[in-house]
């Protein structure tokens, strides 16, 4: 196996942009994203314990481009992966397959993955099939429920299983210097529909509140930066936290689920 060293980012970015996830015309789409994502990628690796004992059960709802479940084949082999994703209302069927490979490295991977809405369809899962859940780069994406979602991880998750949820901070340093220039922060309209664009963002107060009352207990709040900033920018960020790009929240569920619908995130929801 050709070395990938965990503690050299380097050797991590271009290992992932050596698979055809992305081909073609797209390619570059690809290669763009991987820049952008890659110390979000980085950042929730580490947030994903080593398990010795056992081999744990792992579901990533998202999954595709696959970046992370990459990094779990490689660097988590013990956990036991089920995906999940969705493409929109024109995909017929529940399982499906997706191949990719590396060539450079003698990898490849034909990956299994569910097909199901997070937002307003049952999990194809039985209760407690779960000792962890993936929700990356998802919730701030919803546009009708993200209750259903959360309750459903719950379902799912084991007594005392874990979710990992990360999201875009709204409350970042950004944003806030956006406003202050008369410049709007609501994220363009996509070509990829309704799902292809950040419909709700979350400060991390909203977003601890929203899984408590979903039947969670919070275990880890992480607020980290997602790009290189200035020198002044880090300094002010390491003294006010919420200014981060990006919040990391691990919950378990330990309390019973609850459907949490709190009047500043529904409106006329019958």
């Amino acid at each position: 196996m050709t070395v990938v060293d965990l503690d050299r980012p380097d050797t991590i970015r271009d290992y992932l942009s050596s698979f055809d996830t992305f081909s073609g015309a797209a390619r570059q789409e690809g290669i763009n994203y991987l820049n952008d994502a890659f110390q979000r990628l980085y950042t929730t690796l580490s947030l994903i314990p080593r398990a010795k004992d056992t081999s744990p059960t792992l579901l990533e709802l998202g999954a595709n481009p696959y970046f992370l479940t990459i990094l779990l084949k490689r660097f988590r082999p013990e956990q036991r992966l089920s995906l999940a994703n969705y493409f929109g209302p024109h995909w017929i069927g529940l399982e499906h397959f997706q191949k990719i490979s590396s060539p450079e490295y003698g990898e490849e991977y034909n990956f299994a993955f569910l097909h199901f809405n997070v937002e307003n369809e049952r999990f194809p899962y039985q209760d407690a099939s779960f000792d962890f859940v993936l929700f990356c780069e998802i919730i701030e994406h919803l546009v009708q429920h993200p209750t259903w979602a959360l309750i459903e991880i719950h379902r799912v998750l084991k007594p005392g299983g874990r979710v990992l949820i990360t999201t875009p901070n709204v409350l970042r340093l950004q944003n806030i210097l956006a406003l202050m220039n008369q410049r709007n922060i609501y994220d363009p309209y996509s070509g990829y529909g309704p799902y292809g664009r950040h419909n709700r963002e979350y400060t991390s107060h909203e977003l601890v509140e929203l899984v408590q009352g979903c039947g969670f207990e919070i275990e880890h709040l992480v607020m980290a930066d997602k790009y290189v900033h200035p020198v002044w920018q880090r300094l002010l960020c390491a003294v006010w936290r919420r200014f981060r790009d990006n919040i990391y929240l691990v919950a378990k569920a330990t309390c019973p689920s609850a459907e949490y619908r709190p009047t500043w995130l529904y409106r006329s929801f019958h």
